[in-house]
């Protein structure tokens, strides 16, 4: 299993603030699990900087457009549903008080 954490996971246009995306060896989406509170870093879990979303394997991220100001939900609008092969994305870095991307982001597969 790999875990991987972000100050805000997206999944299905939904934000959980550090919560932890898991999936499997073959890279299939698990789960999203909800933090303990407080928050505390966990051994063996990956941690990210910005928003972590979890998409269609299929998805050709390399193609998306980032424009300033643009709502992070808008981009990433597919579902994804628990056993569907996914790769995570990083979005990084963001305008945190609207969810939008800044001037300088970018959007990685982690």
């Amino acid at each position: 299993m790999r875990q991987l954490s972000a100050h805000y996971i997206l999944h299905n246009s939904q934000f959980v603030q550090f919560g932890t995306i898991v999936i499997d060896e073959q890279g299939h989406f698990v789960a999203i699990e909800l933090p303990k509170q407080p928050y505390q870093e966990q051994a063996g879990v990956e941690f990210y900087n910005g928003i972590l979303s979890v998409v269609p394997f299929d998805c050709n991220i390399e193609f998306l457009s980032v424009q300033p100001n643009t709502s992070v939900t808008s981009l990433f609008k597919e579902k994804v549903e628990q056993g569907q092969q996914v790769k995570i994305v990083q979005i990084s870095p963001i305008k945190m008080d609207d969810f939008t991307f800044a001037s300088d982001s970018t959007i990685r597969v982690v």
